[in-house]
């Protein structure tokens, strides 16, 4: 039944997302093509003189412009997104037909969870070719070619060479997001027990979570450091267990924020 949820999730916020990430690659196809010569440096002044060339150039400045501002919308509507589907399906008119489902209210918030974080890991792989389709229509992917051979040698190095560091790394991110995404929804389902001022409530309810937050890692992180120095321990051990702990911490988060989320859903909550 999650899979289920999920397809209906991806459906409902696919158009959206993939309208925004199709305008993004073709403004980097589009910059790429205008811009030939004067990213590689051999478009000549004098050539600048000549109107053509300056309507050209005109053209590549917007272009890039509406690139860079349709990066920052893709940021925008992922988070408003996030946001917008857990409230509107679960604690607006449309929670009536989502919590009448034959399904547990836990399936409901994993679903919204999940494609919360597809949709920020998409995101990011869109910039990354959109950048590559720059150096590639641009004409520099030539002169850039053994800058690159030597980035994608060190990432290959990076990942075959892999070790327990590298895994906290990304583990510390994955898990980071995810509690991030939980602590939204669980202030959301909070301000939903309320019978008025829900938003109100929600942002209420966000703030004393961070807060609560901040003051145990702040705690934990004082006596881990203190206890590493003591001990004399070197940089990379201090390292590699702040990783360990904030990854401790942020799957311990993530349990509480989806029990929490899931409780008041079930047992708290007014529909508006």
């Amino acid at each position: 039944m999650l899979g289920k949820l999920l397809k209906y999730e991806f459906k409902s916020t696919g158009r959206t997302f993939g309208a925004i990430y199709i305008i993004i690659l073709v403004l980097s196809v589009v910059m790429g093509i205008l811009g030939r010569g004067y990213m590689t440096g051999n478009s000549a002044g004098a050539a600048m003189e000549n109107g053509l060339e300056q309507a050209r150039m005109a053209a590549f400045t917007f272009i890039f412009v509406a690139y860079i501002v349709m990066i920052v919308a893709m940021a925008i509507v992922t988070f408003v997104m996030i946001l917008e589907r857990f409230y509107r399906n679960l604690l607006k008119g449309e929670g009536y037909l989502m919590h009448t489902l034959p399904v547990p209210t836990w399936m409901l918030v994993a679903s919204k969870t999940i494609s919360a974080v597809v949709w920020n890991v998409l995101g990011v792989a869109v910039i990354f070719v959109s950048f590559f389709l720059i150096l590639l229509t641009g004409g520099i992917m030539q002169e850039a070619m053994p800058q690159i051979s030597t980035f994608l040698e060190g990432f290959r190095n990076f990942f075959a060479s892999m070790d327990v560091g590298t895994v906290r790394f990304f583990l510390e991110l994955l898990t980071g997001v995810v509690s991030i995404i939980l602590l939204l929804y669980t202030a959301m389902a909070i301000g939903g027990s309320a019978k008025r001022h829900k938003k109100t409530f929600s942002i209420l309810a966000f703030i004393v979570i961070v807060i609560a937050i901040t003051i145990i890692q702040t705690g934990i992180g004082s006596i881990w450091g203190i206890s590493m120095i003591t001990s004399g321990a070197s940089g990379n051990v201090i390292a590699g267990g702040t990783l360990s702990w904030d990854i401790v911490l942020n799957i311990i988060y993530s349990v509480v924020f989806f029990g929490l989320s899931t409780l008041f859903l079930q047992k708290r909550l007014n529909l508006e």
